[in-house]
């Protein structure tokens, strides 16, 4: 396999079962001469500085995997390798400090459509994420801190504050005033209530969600004169049939980009029916209003859910941004990873793709439901996946940044089968330990292991389990084993973001 995936070089083989058993007295017993570069295998511990000096040839560590050669060997040029870094890390490390430096690099030159609180959206700079705070009255100013430093934390770029129905204003003041002393990030109010939209805009919120056709006259000039930019949304019920001259169509032909139609298009179309246009108003008309009163605007033509008109409304969004280039998008995709049942790592790739090619400027979640937890980080690394495949004129892989979590980009070479083996039981009687039991969980992420006689805590099975010997908690092997089995479980939960139970699958 070596010699196979490291076509070119010589290869040099050691008296010795293990690659990364290899010691440097076994090299320097080889004395191999007349190279400029030796690696040796990435597992290898032992210290070959030594070696190296008598040898008088550069000894680097190469990838720990034998099939990762074919892709360490043809960059040697360009990389320095490590005496102490297997080259696949180090390879790994610099592709990710590469990406995030380019990141930083294409946003620092991007020019916005506009700017909220120092924040570029929209134009040409990375897909922003949105992170919702449901019901952000109803916390403390203690709830809404942990809240909001852990969307932070995740990497949102701002962070809505989600107001129930039964908020009032004072309770929309006070909890902007919590979100700003706990975040410098940009932070929105969120209702169509117009009371509650100026508590937010008295309270000094970074921006609105959302103007209609109901509450723009009142909030319009406040929000205006109050510098805040506003999302606006589609609707309310229109008190009048689609008139031809004041209904509008995506496709301008005028200079406005706002030009009239012979019957309702696209933009009309209503969220849950996408059919029934004729009873709406569309996002163009309500965006003209918005804009009549000198209000920065955001547009949110409204992403339905997985087959009530997802594509179609994606479709509304490409053609309102064809015509309205300089009018940044609002993304809701919280409309389709909280109602479809599949892992959201995928579901944030392929929507926040979506987004990148209809022109979408911000990305807005919930993370409402259990199965979304963790949408916030994973649309903010989509996000830097989109910047830098649109840099490169690429698809999204191979950047240095991915979502691949429990699939493999490259799986490694299976064993060979082996010629004599025992079938493995399931016969074996199970005996209680003479120390006692424990009793495994989880708990804020952490793992807890609890004995009539200690409760051990920690995040590595391994620590866990080597503290349980240590103390002489386990004298049977079996015992021992089911413990390393049941922590290594506990630990992978953990890492998953999945419930843990004692003795079940995972």
């Amino acid at each position: 396999m070596v010699r196979d995936s490291a076509k070119g070089a010589d290869v040099l083989v050691l008296n010795v079962d293990v690659a990364a058993f290899i010691t440097p007295r076994m090299l320097l017993e080889a004395a191999p001469e007349g190279y400029d570069l030796i690696l040796i295998p990435g597992a290898i511990t032992a210290d070959f500085g030594p070696a190296e000096q008598k040898l008088g040839t550069k000894i680097r560590l190469g990838p720990k995997h034998a099939v990762d050669l074919r892709y360490v060997i043809p960059l040697l040029d360009e990389v320095t390798l490590s005496r102490t870094v297997p080259a696949c890390t180090l390879f790994e490390g610099r592709m990710r400090e590469e990406a995030q430096a380019k990141i930083k690099e294409l946003e620092r030159l991007a020019v916005p459509a506009l700017t909220i609180k120092g924040l570029k959206i929209g134009g040409q700079s990375r897909i922003k994420v949105l992170a919702e705070i449901v019901d952000a009255t109803r916390f403390d100013e203690a709830e809404l801190r942990a809240k909001i430093s852990r969307y932070e934390a995740q990497g949102a770029d701002m962070i809505d504050l989600g107001i129930p129905l039964d908020a009032n204003p004072e309770g929309v003041k006070r909890a902007i005033s919590y979100a700003k002393k706990a975040t410098n990030l940009p932070v929105s109010v969120d209702t169509l209530d117009p009371d509650l939209l100026e508590a937010g805009i008295a309270a000094s919120a970074d921006l609105i969600l959302s103007l209609n056709q109901a509450n723009a006259r009142r909030i319009g000039p406040l929000a205006a004169k109050a510098r805040i930019p506003a999302v606006v949304i589609p609707g309310p019920e229109s008190t009048h049939p689609p008139d031809p001259c004041t209904d509008f169509d995506p496709r301008p032909d005028s200079k406005s980009g706002l030009g009239p139609k012979s019957n309702p298009g696209p933009s009309s179309e209503p969220r849950s029916k996408p059919d029934e246009s004729y009873h709406k108003v569309g996002i163009e008309e309500n965006v003209r209003l918005a804009q009549s009163f000198g209000v920065e605007v955001m547009a949110d033509p409204v992403l339905n859910p997985p087959l009530q008109g997802l594509v179609k409304s994606a479709y509304r969004y490409q053609e309102f941004h064809r015509a309205h280039p300089e009018i940044p998008l609002f993304f809701g995709v919280g409309n389709v990873t909280e109602l479809i049942d599949a892992d959201s790592p995928g579901v944030n790739a392929l929507l926040t793709a979506m987004g990148a090619e209809v022109g979408a400027s911000v990305l807005f979640t919930p993370e409402y439901s259990d199965k979304a937890k963790g949408s916030i980080r994973e649309l903010k690394t989509a996000s830097d996946m989109m910047i830098l495949a649109q840099d490169r004129k690429s698809p999204p892989k191979d950047l240095g940044v991915d979502l691949l979590i429990l699939k493999e980009k490259r799986r490694l070479p299976e064993n060979a089968a082996p010629q004599d083996f025992v079938e493995a039981g399931d016969g074996y009687q199970w005996e209680m330990d003479p120390k006692g039991c424990f009793r495994i969980g989880t708990f804020e992420g952490k793992i807890v292991a609890e004995h009539r006689k200690i409760t051990i805590v920690g995040t590595s099975a391994t620590e866990i389990l080597n503290t349980i010997i240590d103390h002489g908690l386990v004298t049977r092997l079996d015992h021992a084993g089911y413990l390393g089995r049941e922590l290594e479980k506990a630990e992978i939960a953990l890492k998953l973001g999945r419930s843990y139970s004692q003795d079940e699958s995972l």
